[in-house]
């Protein structure tokens, strides 16, 4: 009798144990934040300010080719967030799906311990937002990742490697679109279709990266 008490405190301590650890490494994920933009009409045009936050005290880097990272414009090269409009219905990605080649040590993104990086990304160009009103915008993603002393390893990242994955979600954000902002902001947006046909990988991709969609 003693003895399966003993075992079924064994048992409850390490499951206890096994839960603290994945606190642990759910701690040492990246931090991802949606917020408003600084200026009011940017936000009311459909631009959201993305951040993400290295939350530990060691280096870590990511694939920017799977943030908003990967271009140096404020355009997405494939989809990573969830909008919805007012009514909940999920608006589909319009912008450009472009095929990288193998990571490799250039592409990928270095955020040391406690640091931010923050990024404007126009919303209102790459998904089905038509008119004003209220969206729902969240940033949904896997990410690859090395951490500590695996950042080390980046020179030496080859296209087999394989890094591990991490999931993130960032919190939901509301955006207040305004019909006169969009509309305005429609012909600048014309004006830059042009710019989709352009390849925007690195040169060293370029050669086994598809052209945008």
């Amino acid at each position: 009798m003693k003895m399966g008490i003993r075992s079924k405190r064994a048992v409850v301590f390490v499951a206890a144990a096994l839960g603290l650890a994945g606190a642990g490494c759910a701690e040492e994920s990246p931090l991802v934040v949606l917020s408003l933009p600084s200026e009011a009409a940017l936000a009311e045009r459909g631009i959201v300010t993305f951040s993400i936050t290295n939350p530990t005290d060691e280096n870590m880097a990511v694939v920017s080719l799977e943030t908003p990272f990967a271009i140096a414009d404020d355009r997405l090269a494939n989809p990573e967030f969830e909008v919805s409009d007012a009514s909940g219905r999920e608006l589909p990605y319009k912008g450009r799906q472009v095929r990288f080649g193998p990571p490799e040590a250039s592409t990928f993104l270095l955020i040391g311990p406690h640091q931010t990086l923050s990024k404007n990304v126009d919303l209102a160009s790459d998904y089905d937002i038509r008119e004003g009103g209220a969206y729902k915008v969240t940033y949904v993603k896997t990410l690859r990742l090395l951490r500590g002393s695996g950042v080390e390893k980046i020179k030496d990242i080859g296209p087999e490697e394989e890094i591990p994955l991490q999931a993130v979600r960032s919190n939901t954000l509301t955006i207040w679109m305004n019909d006169a902002l969009m509309t305005g902001a429609s012909a600048y947006r014309s004006r830059r279709v042009a710019e989709d046909a352009v390849a925007v990988c690195t040169p060293s991709q370029c050669p086994t990266s598809g052209s945008d969609v």
